[in-house]
């Protein structure tokens, strides 16, 4: 996983899979392509100070935001979340 430094990390969901996003600065900004892209149901949160994503998934804010949009932190290593995809039933 990668040493970079973020300072935000929200939740965007895009065609049904809610994942992680993560941003540094101008949250605005991140906001505003997200949504011009199709992006719905965006909220992003400032960690405490500057993380890797992998110290950033291990903290209380990380994980508050994740249980408030019933999103699964199993991909620690990926440094990604996301919800699972929809069940099909069966006709």
């Amino acid at each position: 996983m990668s040493n970079k430094l973020f300072s935000h990390v929200g939740i965007a969901t895009y065609k049904a899979r809610t994942k992680l996003r993560w941003t540094n600065g101008n949250v605005d900004a991140r906001l505003k392509i997200l949504a011009k892209n199709g992006f719905t149901d965006v909220e992003f949160v400032e960690l405490p100070r500057p993380m890797t994503k992998s110290e950033a998934l291990l903290t209380s804010t990380v994980r508050a935001l994740a249980n408030k949009h019933n999103l699964q932190l199993g991909k620690e290593e990926a440094g990604e979340a996301e919800t699972p995809a929809p069940e099909l039933e069966a006709a």
